[in-house]
């Protein structure tokens, strides 16, 4: 079984793209304990999120910056494998409508191939490897219980690099982070509206009808004694 070293290399590079068109920008990784804490070796900030926003159109951009090809194998990088959305502080993500088949690889990628099986990228080219479908999307369902970090999306690639023309031996893990915040949540509760109720209100006609029963009250009254 390959031994994968789990190495820093500055030739990959991370693209995304949201319904939201938040922007977001590449941070040290020491600049927060959830990068460390989840391995990350590249890192980014993309801001505050709140309730109910979605992330969509997320895709992954694999850069040969060397002098050589690069070569990688699908089965070294398993859709279900190469990106997890991980919770922070008690905050709640869900993948719609559902994490079954949420990735794909690119039609881009598979253009890469070739006979021994390896997708080879070629000095000083990049592909976009890996996407998200049209129409799905990860949703903040809850935000973190404390102002603070909310989740971390991230990608793992596996690739050989060159050896004589032909892929190393060893597989060299690149993994990249992209950290979401979440905005404190209001402590003052929310009171809810009373209604006022109205009084049926006496109009002008009432009075006139009960004047006028009266009247022919009276009258039927003093008809009756009349015949009598």
């Amino acid at each position: 079984m390959k031994k994968v070293l789990l190495t820093w290399i500055s030739l990959l590079a991370l693209s995304f793209a949201s319904v939201s068109s938040a922007a977001y920008s590449e941070v040290s990784c020491s600049s927060d304990a959830a990068f460390a804490a989840n391995s990350c070796v590249q890192c980014f900030d993309w801001g505050t999120k709140a309730e109910w926003d979605q992330l969509g159109l997320l895709t992954d951009v694999w850069s040969n910056g060397t002098s050589k090809s690069m070569y990688m194998l699908k089965a070294e990088n398993e859709l279900t494998d190469a990106v997890r959305m991980i919770s922070l502080n008690g905050a709640a993500w869900s993948y719609e409508p559902t994490k079954e088949n949420f990735w794909e690889y690119t039609p881009s990628l598979e253009k890469l191939t070739n006979d021994s099986g390896f997708y080879t990228l070629e000095a000083g080219k990049s592909v976009d490897w890996i996407q998200s479908k049209l129409g799905y999307s990860i949703k903040l369902n809850k935000g973190a219980t404390t102002e603070g970090n909310a989740g971390i999306l991230k990608y793992t690639l596996n690739v050989h690099t060159d050896d004589a023309g032909t892929p190393a031996e060893a597989t060299t893990s690149h993994t990249e982070c992209v950290l979401f915040k979440s905005a404190k949540a209001s402590t003052t509760p929310v009171t809810p509206k009373k209604e006022t109720k109205k009084l049926p209100q006496t109009w002008p006609q009432e009075v006139l009808l009960l004047l006028l029963s009266l009247l022919l009250a009276g009258w039927l009254f003093f008809i009756s004694r009349k015949k009598a």
